[in-house]
């Protein structure tokens, strides 16, 4: 009688020792998830503007950086665009070089870091597409409607034929890739930029257009898995829920601006120390 006793209590002390490690376990986990914070609503609650740094590359170029800045209280955005070609001594590389240069050799962060140095602004949040995954992106979104000033009918060194009507009119994904890509001779660097920015404009409406779809918990993982972005999957849709609130036909839009120079070869928008504010 006494062993069978002896083993009931043995049971019930294991009993209660797994319920008070259960119970441990489980008040530490709502400890930890209260304790987690949104930055992105800790910002908008605080009434500050919203920075993004938007990045588009292919792997072999930066094609454009931009910084968004958006004011939720009265839903008014602004764009500065950066060129890859921004020249100046970058204390990332130890030396004067495109700024793209420094996304390839240190990756976003750094890339973030220096763009905060030339814009002398904090840049919370940083979101990057691959040329790739912005196609699949606009077809996602049904396409990004645009303004082509001219009918486009270019040969590149190739022998491929760039081919857009002109018009305001909606690219799927392929088209996008024409229109991010094709050179006219007479466009200068500062239309092809203004060009880049309006892709992501196109993408700012394009989001508002779709939100309804987009930001449903069971439709947001194919749009997320195309991002790289530097928050979680719950912030990032957040985040860009409230991107798509931007009142995109009145973007305030400015470019990173300077003299070509030329320095071993290589010609940069100098830049060179100089703070550029947006």
């Amino acid at each position: 009688v006494m062993k069978k006793y002896q083993g009931i209590k043995s049971e019930k002390s294991v009993i209660f020792i797994f319920l008070v490690f259960f119970i441990i376990i489980v008040t530490s986990i709502i400890m930890i998830t209260s304790l987690q914070t949104n930055p992105v609503a800790e910002i908008i609650e605080n009434d500050e503007a919203l920075k993004i740094l938007f990045v588009l590359e292919d792997g072999e170029q930066v094609l454009f950086t931009d910084v968004f800045i958006y004011y939720p209280v009265s839903n008014r955005g602004a764009l500065f665009n950066i060129p890859g070609n921004t020249g100046a001594i970058y204390s990332s590389l130890g030396r004067v070089d495109r700024i793209d240069a420094v996304y390839f050799e240190k990756g976003i962060d750094v890339y973030k870091q220096e763009v905060e140095k030339m814009i002398g602004q904090s840049i919370p949040f940083s979101i990057v597409f691959t040329v790739d995954n912005f196609r699949r992106m606009v077809d996602y979104l049904g396409g990004l409607k645009v303004f082509v000033p001219h009918p486009v009918d270019i040969l590149d060194e190739e022998g491929e034929r760039w081919l857009l009507p002109s018009g305001v009119i909606t690219l799927d994904g392929d088209k996008i890739h024409t229109y991010l890509y094709y050179k006219a001779e007479e466009e200068t660097e500062g239309e092809i930029q203004d060009r880049y920015q309006s892709v992501l404009i196109a993408f700012f409406a394009a989001l508002s257009k779709n939100s309804a779809v987009i930001f449903e918990d069971r439709n947001f993982r194919p749009y997320e898995n195309l991002i790289q972005a530097n928050v979680s999957s719950k912030d990032l849709k957040y985040l860009l829920s409230n991107v798509a609130l931007v009142d995109s036909e009145r973007m305030a839009q400015r470019n990173v601006t300077g003299s070509v120079r030329d320095v071993d070869g290589k010609k940069f928008i100098g830049v060179y120390g100089n703070r550029a504010n947006p």
